[in-house]
């Protein structure tokens, strides 16, 4: 809960700051901006480490047994994916920001402990193979509190959606010739409402330091889910059109479906990221 307490006291300093910062003149707009910018796109990459839980129950109503994909299944915990973002500008304090993040892990190991994951107990000492696929699709309204050349300050509302992926399958259970074969999927789409603040400042004409930060948590219609997301970095336009940037992100992600055949999924993500930026 501290994250989200920190997110509230971030969200009330931007409304109480607002009002102190001046707007200012086209000119110096352009001259500290580069351009009247109307579209962005960042396309790059990020180099995540993972954190997931999972848990699936099966069809007469257990909840079955968390199990970690990086410590029980053997997936790799780092991986370097792709990471795009992008804002669509209605005017000078009005936008439409969006992102998208993919991500997808396999590995094959020879269990140490039972897995019960859904409709199926994958034994110790059977050979498994398991995969976890994960995409994010983001779209948030802003609205800027301040957009003065120097310093754009705006609040966000929205949605990050969450589909994920997880199957396990075996060739064969312990026991030898004749053991069936073995396999489970579980689908979770989980769209996320979320509220943010985001703000951005030219520290030199066309070099940037930005950062943003965005959460929820709440309960309804049997599910429960909470996020916590926070990204930093500069961005550096060496061109009017071009420029590259980097920074950090973070995400947490708690989601359950409390109901027959429940999923829950545990899952943290950080990690430095690099990209290209295009703007016009």
């Amino acid at each position: 809960m501290k994250g989200y307490r920190c997110l509230g006291v971030l969200l009330a300093a931007g409304v109480i700051a607002a009002p102190a910062l001046a707007q200012t003149g086209n000119a110096y707009y352009q001259h500290q901006r580069g351009m009247d910018e109307t579209f962005r796109l960042d396309v790059g990459g990020f180099i995540q480490k993972f954190t997931t839980n999972l848990r699936a129950g099966d069809a007469i109503g257990s909840a079955g047994t968390p199990f970690g994909l990086e410590d029980v299944l053997g997936a790799p915990d780092s991986k370097t994916t792709l990471r795009v973002d992008g804002a669509l500008r209605l005017s000078r304090r009005s936008s439409f920001l969006f992102g998208y993040r993919t991500s997808s892990r396999s590995s094959s190991v020879a269990l140490q402990r039972d897995v019960s994951f859904g409709d199926q107990t994958f034994h110790v000492g059977g050979q498994v193979d398991s995969e976890l696929r994960v995409d994010v699709g983001e779209l948030y309204y802003a609205y800027a509190l301040v957009n003065n050349g120097d310093a754009e300050l705006a609040l966000m509302l929205g949605v990050s959606a969450f589909y994920n992926r997880a199957t396990i399958a075996a060739a064969g259970a312990v026991g030898g010739v004749g053991a069936a074969a073995q396999t489970e999927s579980r689908n979770l789409v989980a769209p996320v409402p979320a509220v943010g603040l985001t703000f951005r400042y030219a520290l030199y004409p066309k070099f940037f330091a930005w950062g943003t930060a965005k959460g929820i948590s709440g309960t309804a219609s049997g599910y429960h889910g909470s996020m916590l997301s926070w990204a930093a970095g500069l961005d550096w336009y060496f061109t009017r059109n071009i420029g590259i940037g980097g920074g950090y992100e973070y995400l947490k992600l708690d989601f359950e479906k409390r109901e027959a055949r429940q999923f829950a999924l545990d899952y943290r993500t950080d990690g430095p990221v690099a990209y290209v930026s295009i703007a016009f």
